[in-house]
């Protein structure tokens, strides 16, 4: 379906499951939600020697702060070798997903300090039992923590942070994860999991990351304006995409065909076209490929329950706990990249994952 979205293929990492979590993600789910989870529970696979990637930069440059404490660039690398541990990472994708690496861990940060604000921080006794239990663990493979900190490159300093945010995150996510909260998520967004499918179409204004800014927002402009003419009747959705769509189906009037809410493609485009009705046409939504104009030809409901979904449902939930409480804290926090490692130009994941729709505008 991704070639049908751009004329290019861009590089996709193999999906992978992740063993500590089965549970959690079916096969398929794409590389953002390895990166997700492995910013959560980085040190459950605690005994794993870790590879070597090759690094530009000082592993004690500060690479972000977050009122004034620092990220270093060994904490990114360190995370970036837990992901090459379980997928292969190119030359192409590297700079892209160190830059995410470090993003999400800048959105760790804010939800540490959300979870202080919200007193549900791990105390100095909850994180030295913590400790004491991975010593004992440890112990049983005959190993030491000096030895285990050595392989995974970290300070105690470092263990002893990354243990007190597994603890906050886990009791955050022990008051928010009840059922009626699931249930009711499941409810507002049941096309995102009873199987709905769309038959949707686009046109396409294309773009890489790499674009000049001022020229985004031109095609930005371009693609409002040619929604606006669409809603009004000026043209029709086909015709205009036959004329101005930079993508493979703009011949078909830009028809892609059946699309489902979990499939390989951005989630920014899967999430809109997911909230169109029959007939309607969104504004602008911005992907790696470019920025898109989507319309609904076709709705047909899904069939999955509640209760054949509740894995799916806590997953999605978790994230976006997360992505909330770090948007919450970032109003009042100060957030620098120092520019040691490149900051992304919009707010795109590897897969498109974390870009937020535009306003839907209905015909």
């Amino acid at each position: 379906m991704l070639h049908l979205l751009s004329g290019w293929h861009a590089p996709m990492p193999r999906n992978v499951v992740l063993t500590f979590c089965r549970r959690w993600i079916r096969p398929g789910r794409r590389e953002a939600t390895v990166l997700w989870l492995v910013m959560l529970f980085s040190q459950i696979c605690y005994c794993e020697k870790q590879d070597r990637l090759p690094v530009q930069q000082s592993p004690e440059a500060v690479a972000a702060r977050v009122n004034g404490q620092p990220i270093l660039v060994r904490e990114v690398t360190r995370q970036m070798l837990r992901i090459q541990r379980r997928q292969s990472i190119s030359s192409v994708v590297a700079p892209r997903m160190k830059s995410e690496v470090l993003r999400q861990l800048i959105q760790r940060r804010l939800v540490e300090l959300h979870l202080q604000a919200q007193q549900l921080a791990a105390s100095q006794q909850e994180v030295a039992v913590a400790v004491e239990s991975l010593e004992s663990r440890l112990g049983k493979q005959n190993l030491t923590l000096v030895q285990h900190l050595e392989r995974q490159r970290m300070t105690e300093a470092e263990l002893r942070a990354t243990l007190a945010w597994q603890i906050g995150w886990r009791r955050y996510l022990d008051r928010h994860l009840t059922e009626a909260n699931l249930k009711k998520y499941f409810n507002q967004n049941v096309r995102d999991f009873d199987g709905t499918k769309m038959r949707v179409a686009h046109i396409l204004f294309k773009c890489s990351l790499d674009t000049p800014a001022e020229q985004q927002v031109l095609l930005r402009e371009r693609a409002g304006q040619l929604s606006r003419r669409i809603r009004e009747g000026e043209v029709s959705f086909a015709a205009a995409a036959r004329r101005y769509s930079d993508a493979p189906t703009a011949s078909q009037g830009g028809a892609i065909g059946v699309i489902q809410r979990n499939e390989p493609m951005p989630d920014a485009f899967a999430r809109v076209a997911f909230m169109l009705q029959a007939g309607e046409v969104s504004g602008p939504v911005r992907t790696r490929f470019g920025i898109h104009l989507i319309q609904c030809l076709e709705v047909t409901p899904g069939s999955r329950k509640w209760s054949e979904v509740r894995s799916q449902v806590r997953e999605s939930v978790a994230r976006y706990l997360f992505s909330w409480a770090a948007d919450q804290q970032s109003r009042t926090a100060q957030v620098v990249w120092t520019g040691v490692i490149s900051r992304p130009m919009s707010a795109v994941e590897v897969d498109g994952t974390s870009e937020r729709p535009e306003a839907i505008d209905s015909k």
